[in-house]
């Protein structure tokens, strides 16, 4: 998009300019989850809140020839889903520009 004066509103190839991380000073999440020409907004505040699932567990172990390689190995995990209790702060975004 692009304003009066035929200015882009942001940089066309957000990967290249290393402004993956915001869109105008709001954190962005790039996710392959999402189909391409789709947003989603979220607006974490009214959204709702996160519940823990499962505490944060750690597992150690070894497999195969690990300990005659004097090597550890570790799974830390967390289980959380989101509890949402306001769906109407959650809205889909379709048909957007691919390029």
């Amino acid at each position: 998009m692009k304003d009066a004066v035929a200015r882009y509103y942001l940089q066309p190839d957000l990967l290249a300019a290393g402004e993956i991380g915001s869109l105008w000073n709001v954190r962005t999440l790039v996710t392959t989850a999402c189909p391409a020409g789709t947003g989603i907004l979220l607006d974490s505040v009214k959204m709702g809140f996160a519940v823990i699932r499962e505490g944060v567990t750690i597992t150690t172990g070894t497999t195969n020839d690990d300990f005659s390689r004097n090597i550890q190995r570790f799974v830390i995990e967390e289980r959380i889903g989101l509890a949402i209790e306001r769906a109407s702060a959650i809205c889909s975004v379709t048909g957007l520009p691919l390029s």
